[in-house]
Order: C-alpha cells, then structure tokens, then sequence
C-alpha cells in the first residue's frame, strides 16, 4: 500500500494472479468510507482519498485466502 502518508490517491499493489474479494477504509470509528468488492487481477488498485479529511484510517483488504488490515495516514 503506497503511498503512506497519502493525499489524493492510494495504491494497493497485489500479486496479478490474486483477485480481491472486498476493500473498505474504515475511519477510526469503524465506519467504512469507501468499499469496492469483486476486484480483478490487475496488480494495482487506485482510489481516491483527496476528499477524506486528514487523519488515521484503517484499510481492510479480503482475499480469497486471507484478510490484511493496514494502518493508513491521510493528509
């Protein structure tokens, strides 16, 4: 996940063979402010953040076989 801190985009880089079933940032009250799910092996996956208020979130990334959560900084 790069880059981080961020400001107007994140990338989230995975293996081009790996698909991913569901991203969500979450704000540090648990609410999810962004959630993209069914996305296709392409290696990166872009969004925009540039409208979020700076501060800490918390990225959640499910996979076929696992689940990743990433701290994330905005500014």
């Amino acid at each position: 996940v790069y880059p981080n801190p961020a400001s107007d985009y994140l990338n989230i880089v995975f293996p081009e063979n790996q698909s991913i079933e569901e991203i969500c940032l979450y704000d540090m009250m648990g609410i999810c402010l962004f959630r993209q799910k069914g996305i296709q092996p392409s290696g990166v996956f872009t969004f925009p953040v540039m409208n979020l208020a700076a501060g800490n979130y918390m990225l959640r990334i499910i996979t076929q076989d696992k689940i990743v959560t990433k701290s994330i900084i905005l500014k």
